[in-house]
């Protein structure tokens, strides 16, 4: 990741909150050493895009292999999601709803691996891929079902609407990963940018015109796009700490300008800036308090600065 020279902000890196050991998982079902062979040939196929004709026949003939893990605990669905083959995805959500909830050994969900694939491609995210995150970001959540299972049956197109804002093992949500990943489309100039706000316009004057559409059809989507989506599914909840008392805008702040400077915009155009001003008044007096704390408290030091009981 990107380091930056930028001073923190105030009221979002802090002490880690107390939380005791997370229930660990079952133990992977296999190494990759003793992985059934046909296990491994299922995951080989699983990783090939436009390749839904061939997992499906093989999973026909071997239907007992779909909720097969790696060493990490990792479905084939996690694998779809990660390479963001949504045929593939469409497949198995369809016909193998039992693994649509799975975690794997760091709590990820098939959500978490859907953003952390965005950081193979920050040029041109397909218009396809744009939608299917932006259906999960606004799509009900359904409640009273067993999961994502359940919404497989009551809503189709959301299926991982519910894990959009959950957290892994170190409290990392989506919105965090994606500003962990972000990275500012290459040769990005005044002229792109300008262009794609137009863009953002003529989507919001809802004109049915053919050759409209057709130059929405061809808009390139970026980082900045996946992360607006997330940040308006979130509004006041990418104020939330992680295991380590990092914020999203702690992360983006660590990532990089570009990152910050984008996360920042849509928290002024979601009107989050408001409770961020009020965050960082009331972090204010705890920095001074614990600091009068440190400074009261008289330490005695040898001489080569360890301290001494």
């Amino acid at each position: 990741d990107c380091s930056s020279d930028l001073s923190p902000i105030p009221g979002f890196v802090g002490k880690a909150p107390d939380s005791s050991s997370p229930t660990p998982l079952p133990p992977a079902s296999s190494s990759p050493r003793k992985m059934d062979p046909k296990a491994k040939e299922l995951f080989k196929k699983a990783s090939q895009k436009n390749n839904v004709s061939s997992v499906k026949k093989f999973l026909e003939q071997n239907s007992y292999l779909v909720d097969q893990r790696d060493v990490e605990y990792r479905t084939i669905l996690h694998r779809a999601c990660q390479n963001h083959d949504l045929d593939l995805i469409s497949y198995l959500v369809q016909n193998h709803q039992k693994i649509i909830d799975a975690k794997d050994t760091g709590g990820w969900t098939c959500f978490h691996f859907f953003i952390d694939g965005f950081k193979s491609n920050a040029q041109k995210i397909p218009r396809e891929v744009y939608e299917f995150v932006q259906t999960q970001c606004t799509a009900e959540v359904k409640h009273g079902g067993r999961g994502a299972a359940a919404a497989v049956l009551q809503n189709k197109s959301g299926i991982f609407a519910g894990q959009v804002q959950a957290a892994d093992k170190q409290g990392m949500t989506p919105l965090m990963h994606m500003c962990r990943i972000f990275k500012k489309a290459e040769g990005t100039s005044e002229e792109d940018e300008e262009q794609h706000q137009q863009h953002d316009e003529r989507e919001e004057d809802d004109d049915d015109d053919d050759e409209e559409e057709a130059k929405a059809n061809t808009k390139r989507y970026r980082h900045e796009d996946i992360l607006e989506l997330l940040v308006a599914n979130y509004k006041q909840k990418i104020f939330e700490h992680n295991v380590l008392g990092e914020t999203a805008i702690a992360i983006a702040q660590r990532r990089g300008e570009a990152a910050l400077l984008a996360l920042m915009k849509f928290v002024i155009k979601y009107g989050l800036d408001s409770d961020l001003a009020e965050i960082q008044r009331s972090s204010v007096p705890r920095a001074r308090q614990e600091e009068k704390k440190e400074e009261g408290q008289v330490v005695k030091r040898g001489q080569c600065g360890c301290s001494i009981s």
